[in-house]
């Protein structure tokens, strides 16, 4: 959608139009003078200059508008500055404040766009509005206009809003009001229309999206949260980078353009897949000793190949107290370091959990260096929120020595211990607000100052995911990041092990069904600023509530997310089926040479908040498919519709659909699939492919891909040859259609038997050991006798 920019220089407002929707606002700034607030607007105040000129940046190249307001009667001024680019539809915003007066202002936000009331203008229909949650555990999904934003229960109130709301973000209480961090898609699905807005630069200020979706009135601003931070008469300062984007519907991947921007304005960290792994976490929890990982390790060493896995996680629970990292409780005789080594020596990659800036006030740290701990105005340790059965505190990140002790943790379990891998925990504490150190930084700059001493001490091939983290900071210094609350072995949520009907519907505390959400609505985010992580799978059947259906499901949505793969169970008592539903989801050893593989997006993000259509394209030289989930979150059994059109396919043509768990077969002739009583929190796994005349494959039962694993398809002669390349054993079926016949079968030099599963369809039962080589003669056509 083509986007026109107006800059009305005699109002002081700016105007976005494109294709029939429009937008009209103005640039702010608030700050606290004389114990008053104070809004300073480029509405109000008079233009000295302006002009444009142009730019060349890491977006490309493109003009800039440069308009400077004079001071106020306060001495505030203004400078706006907007950006667009030749190859890029959305329009970039910053505003810089300047004080002239005589005294230092204490600035409130910066607001590099403000609409005001009515002056949005995306179609007739209800709009919706796509929020995004504060931190890792914080609520991502989709409000409508007769809706109220999320809030915490009262009762919860005091013990999780530290942890899960920005302090500094307002909770609206009325309908049609809402407040997403960092970035929000405003839609009118009817209409086929949407804008995203957001913060492409995230290091210095907290971005925030205000959002209006009352019809009459529908509004949006972009404020940058300053945090009360001095403004000394003289200097100036400068908002994040805003982000403004009309965009037509449906689209496949709306966030793409937005994450992409802001990935390259942050320069962000995108690595290789870390190796699927284990953590001790959901099943041994604080309980856990040095004897069940080295139990788990040496099942890992015996399953190496069914289920390869390179990561082996300690998580908490190894610490006498919470905070003293350093420490061990005496069920680790050993030192970490000798754990470290064990790992090491099977093979395997170590890591470790850490919760580098929240302790318990009772901790030896916490005795001894006091002065460490975030303080309120009135002296008194700012609530971190009810960490496992206490307050936690947060360390003040811009003091010196927390800065030298950061140093310390990292680097002793990073160069002295010897692991590779850390899950930081808790994040958020670094973000809390408090009177700090060091006064001039923002919230924002005190934990990604945090993270940035922590990348530097652990070095660049250190793998660092990140959890319970503020988003916005962590772009360009993390490798991971979870993108959801904690999962659970129950599907809602539970306090102290009890499902309370009046908790029932929190959207952060642990649950499946939140994890789900947040993975779901979070996925734009894999491999545009990290690897996501969709958080641990579990499929045990003992000390769990999860039924069969629910653990499918979160296999699915693991597995097409493409994100991190971490098992979380005791594999000691696995059952060989259990295994192998976490085997399918394994990466595959391959490289992908050039194929796209970045993960499944959301088609219906804009219309529930929680998608059930769930869609990866898979893209290989000789083919294309489309592996989709399709899902029934509700409490009841449903029917559900696989619409061939909505997934951008021709419903004229006919299609292969393999349902990869039931392991059942259809053919779609005219554009629907209809899947009777999908069970409450399950769902289905289809590939979906063309029927083509020639020879081709329609799925493979090893990987949930079905097909990602063939690396080779060659069609010559009469023969079908191909290879799969699987990075495990594993015993299962190619289903290919043939126009003809196979006469022979042949895996490895070993003949198969093809077993036919209707008119064209052969099912090739084969035993991969790690790679295998299969060759498939025809018969001749009768033509041709």
């Amino acid at each position: 959608m083509k986007l026109e920019f107006i800059y009305d220089n005699e109002r002081g407002r700016l105007g976005l139009n494109a294709a029939g929707v429009r937008l009209e606002g103005f640039a702010s700034a608030t700050c606290g003078v004389d114990g008053h607030s104070l809004t300073v607007t480029t509405a109000d105040l008079p233009l000295a200059t302006w002009g444009t000129e142009a730019v060349e940046n890491v977006h490309g190249r493109g003009e800039r508008l440069r308009a400077i307001y004079e001071p106020g009667s306060a001495g505030l001024g203004l400078t706006l500055l907007a950006e667009t680019y030749d190859d890029h539809p959305f329009l970039l915003l910053r505003v810089i404040l300047s004080n002239h007066g005589p005294r230092p202002v204490a600035i409130e936000r910066l607001t590099p766009f403000w609409s005001g009331p009515g002056n949005l203008h995306l179609g007739p229909g209800p709009l919706v509005f796509v929020k995004n949650g504060w931190q890792s555990w914080s609520y991502a999904g989709l409000r409508r206009a007769n809706q109220c934003d999320v809030r915490p229960h009262s009762l919860l109130r005091p013990f999780a809003a530290p942890m899960l709301y920005n302090a500094a973000t307002p909770i609206s209480r009325k309908p049609g009001h809402f407040w997403g961090e960092l970035m929000g898609v405003l839609a009118d699905v009817e209409a086929g229309r949407a804008l995203v807005a957001g913060f492409v630069s995230t290091a210095e200020q907290f971005g925030l999206v205000e959002a209006s979706c009352t019809p009459g009135r529908t509004a949006v601003a972009l404020h940058a949260q300053c945090d009360g931070v001095e403004l000394a008469p003289g200097a100036e300062l400068a908002s994040e980078w805003a982000y403004l984007q009309f965009l037509p519907l449906p689209a496949c991947d709306p966030l793409a353009d937005y994450a992409e921007a802001a990935a390259r304005q942050m320069q962000a960290r995108v690595p290789s897949l870390p190796p699927p792994g284990w953590s001790s976490w959901y099943y041994f929890y604080q309980k856990v000793t040095e004897a069940d990982v080295l139990s788990n390790l040496a099942a890992i060493q015996a399953l190496d190949d069914t289920l390869p896995l390179g990561l082996v996680q300690l998580d908490q629970g190894y610490e006498p107290a919470w905070g003293d990292w350093l420490d061990r409780k005496s069920e680790f005789p050993h030192d970490l370091g000798w754990l470290a080594e064990q790992i090491c020596a099977a093979g395997r990659v170590p890591g470790l959990w850490l919760s580098p800036l929240l302790v318990w006030e009772g901790c030896r740290l916490a005795r001894e260096h006091p002065h460490w701990i975030l303080r309120d105005q009135r002296g008194r340790p700012v609530s971190g929120g009810f960490v496992w059965k206490f307050i936690g505190r947060g360390l003040d990140p811009t003091h010196p020595e927390v800065q030298d002790y950061l140093r310390e943790l990292i680097g002793t379990a990073v160069h002295r211990w010897g692991y590779r891998y850390l899950k930081l925990d808790f994040l958020y504490a670094g973000a809390l607000p408090g009177v700090r150190h060091d006064a001039t930084k923002t919230r924002a700059q005190a934990l990604r100052g945090a993270l940035a001493t922590i990348r530097e001490t652990a070095g660049d091939d250190v793998f660092l995911l990140g959890c319970g983290c503020p988003l916005g900071p962590a772009i360009g210094l993390l490798d991971g990041m979870r993108i959801g609350p904690d999962t659970g072995p129950h599907w809602n949520p539970r306090l102290f092990g009890l499902e309370l009907s009046a908790f029932r519907s929190d959207p952060s505390i642990p649950a499946l069904r939140n994890s789900l959400r947040n993975t779901l609505n979070r996925s734009w985010m894999h491999r545009r600023w990290w690897i996501n992580d969709p958080e641990n799978l579990m499929v045990r059947d003992q000390g769990t509530a999860l039924t069969h259906d629910e653990v499918q499901a979160q296999a699915t949505v693991i597995g097409l997310s493409g994100g991190q793969l971490v098992i979380s169970d005791d594999l000691p008592r696995l059952t060989p089926e259990q295994r192998e539903v976490a085997a399918v989801l394994t990466p595959l050893s391959h490289p992908w040479r050039g194929e796209v593989m970045s993960g499944a997006q959301p088609l219906d993000m804009l219309e529930r908040e929680m998608p059930e259509l769930y869609v990866l394209r898979v893209r290989k030289p000789w083919e294309e498919w489309l592996v989709v989930g399709l899902f029934n979150w509700s409490d009841e059994p449903a029917d559900r519709l696989l619409d061939l059109a909505r997934l951008g396919l021709d419903p004229a043509r006919s299609y292969h659909v393999h349902d990869f768990w039931r392991r059942r077969y259809h053919r779609v002739e005219d554009g629907r699939l209809v899947l009777r009583h999908v069970p409450p929190h399950g769902g289905h796994c289809l590939a979906v492919r063309y029927v083509r005349e020639e020879p081709h494959l329609v799925a493979t039962t090893f990987h949930i891909t079905q097909g990602g694993e063939v690396v080779e398809w060659n069609h010559k002669d009469g023969w079908l040859r191909f290879t799969l390349e699987l990075g495990c054993v594993a015993e299962g079926e190619v289903l290919l259609w043939l126009p003809v016949e196979p006469q022979e079968a042949i895996c490895d030099g070993v003949e198969v038997c093809p077993a036919v599963r209707g008119p064209g369809l052969w099912a090739l039962p084969l035993r991969v050991e790690k790679t295998a080589r299969v060759e498939v003669r025809q018969r001749a056509l009768r033509s041709d006798r």
